[in-house]
């Protein structure tokens, strides 16, 4: 969500003027009759106060806000995973969602990240600022953060801007400063995160599938990729179809009466979205690709997957009558009807064929290790360009496994235990993603560990293997290497048993 330049910034003065920060952002627009509501149309938004409800906390008493004036609270969020510019630091962070109490804003809703928060005196934001300052390498100098988003529900992170790291800028008026630090946003704003206008599209991918082993963030990737532009999320499964991918008339209910009405699905909702706002980016997310019998689902919409050089379909396929009277219900008064027609080859205001526009994007998700039930073919496969997620091991040193008292790294554990899977399939497919397990806290349980992780292992990669020098279900008691199951893991010494398993495979408590 992109807030108030002047609402987060530091060792900024303006002679004659105010030049405070004021630690929030309003997310409404005023309607006629001056009623306050929130902006839901804005991606960015609804994603932070997806995190907020994600990361609520209702411990108001240990909350320390004394220094907020003409605001009620509405909740607050405590976040600890914190990002700055894509860095994690130590430090969590406090949201505030308030209601104003002004004259002039009464009712207005603004989401605060006020310096002087503090939970349970041990949860400070001007540490985390602090921290903020160190990673930036600020010096006494002014910075300023221009967007705060959520990222996996759970994840806060800010992007700031250094103007001078080792000196405190002083601008004429606060206009000037407003201008200058725009400028500074166009220049160093991440490529992903800005918009696009009137799509000049040559060179980019319309179509990806991000591929990897299972656990090493294919959908955070996405989600990174995407954030804070307009999104069409849909889950492919062995029971997905065209008409559940484009839409079909289905019974609805009018007043107390049923009618059948044609129910668009997330494709036809995506391709509408893009043919409405030419000039911005729309993303049709499609996670879990492969477990979908994409031949059947995607259907004569496979032609369009074949772009030219602008990047709109290069051809054209006709669309059922229902879904063409959708279509004209729905865009004739909101497309230039002449283009629409031109690059669709549709005919008046029939609407009775389709192409993608160069804005709608398609991005897929693929597990590597699941055995799909329905393979694509290479033709399909060759419209899509391919994006590998590998293993990220620095990321999975992060967290930890608990074993009674003893405390194992997971980083450690995938590190010794996937070279083993690759060596013995032949591929990465199988191997354990970085957040194959992904807890709240950071800690891995045993029973966590015993059900899913080794259970993986067992099921997928060595159940065959068992009694053979192949298998690394093992432990050694007396000097003696001795085989075990899964099953095994059930009996009263699960604990013990597991970290007999772990010694003889080489990995150590911290």
């Amino acid at each position: 969500m992109r807030i108030d330049i002047t609402s987060f910034f530091f060792n900024t003065t303006i002679p004659d003027a105010t030049a405070t920060a004021a630690w929030g952002t309003a997310i409404c627009i005023q309607d006629k009759e001056k009623t306050y509501k929130i902006k839901n149309n804005d991606a960015g938004i609804v994603d932070l106060m997806i995190g907020m409800n994600y990361k609520v906390c209702s411990d108001i008493e240990n909350l320390d806000i004394s220094k907020m004036r003409s605001s009620e609270l509405l909740f607050f969020s405590i976040f600890d995973k914190v990002y700055i510019n894509g860095i994690k630091i130590k430090n969590s962070f406090i949201l505030l969602f308030l209601k104003e109490q002004s004259d002039t804003h009464k009712g207005r809703l603004r989401i605060s990240y006020p310096n002087y928060a503090s939970y349970n005196k041990s949860i400070y934001n001007q540490n985390a600022i602090k921290e903020f300052e160190d990673v930036l390498k600020i010096n006494k100098g002014s910075w300023f953060v221009y967007d705060i988003s959520v990222l996996n529900q759970d994840e806060l992170h800010f992007n700031a801007i250094v103007v001078n790291a080792n000196k405190a800028m002083t601008y004429k008026t606060s206009k000037e400063r407003g201008e200058i630090w725009k400028d500074l946003i166009e220049e160093n704003e991440p490529e992903q995160k800005k918009s696009n206008s009137s799509y000049s599209s040559i060179g980019e991918s319309h179509q990806v599938i991000f591929f990897g082993s299972p656990g090493t963030g294919k959908s955070r990737e996405v989600e990174i990729k995407t954030n804070g532009n307009n999104r069409t999320r849909t889950t492919f499964h062995p029971e997905t179809d065209y008409h559940s991918f484009v839409g079909s008339y289905k019974p609805v209910m009018d007043d107390d009466k049923i009618k059948y009405d044609f129910v668009p699905q997330a494709f036809t909702k995506a391709y509408c979205d893009a043919w409405k706002n030419l000039d911005e980016p729309h993303f049709l997310i499609i996670e879990e690709i492969n477990r979908g019998n994409c031949a059947q689902i995607f259907g004569d919409i496979f032609q369009c997957l074949d772009r030219d050089e602008e990047g709109y379909s290069k051809y054209e396929i006709e669309v059922s009558k229902e879904l063409a009277t959708h279509l004209r219900k729905v865009l004739l008064n909101e497309v230039d009807l002449d283009f629409y027609n031109e690059k669709t080859n549709s005919t008046n205001e029939d609407f009775n064929s389709i192409k993608l526009p160069n804005n709608l994007f398609i991005y897929a998700t693929m597990n590597t290790s699941d055995q799909s039930l329905f393979p694509m073919d290479s033709a399909f496969k060759r419209r899509w360009d391919w994006e590998f997620v590998p293993v990220d091991y620095e990321d999975a040193k992060t967290l930890t496994i608990e074993i009674d008292n003893e405390t194992y790294n997971w980083g450690n554990f995938i590190e010794t235990i996937n070279p083993k899977i690759k060596e013995l399939t032949g591929s990465e497919d199988k191997q354990l993603g970085n957040r194959f397990v992904n807890p709240n806290d950071g800690k891995i349980a045993f029973d966590q560990l015993r059900s899913k992780v080794l259970f993986y292992i067992w099921s997928e990669v060595y159940k065959d293997e068992y009694g053979t020098q192949n298998s690394i279900f093992k432990y050694e008691q007396e000097g003696e290497v001795i085989d075990f199951q899964f099953g095994d893991l059930y009996n009263d010494n699960s604990k013990e048993l597991v970290k007999a398993f772990f010694k003889y495979n080489g990995i150590e408590a911290e």
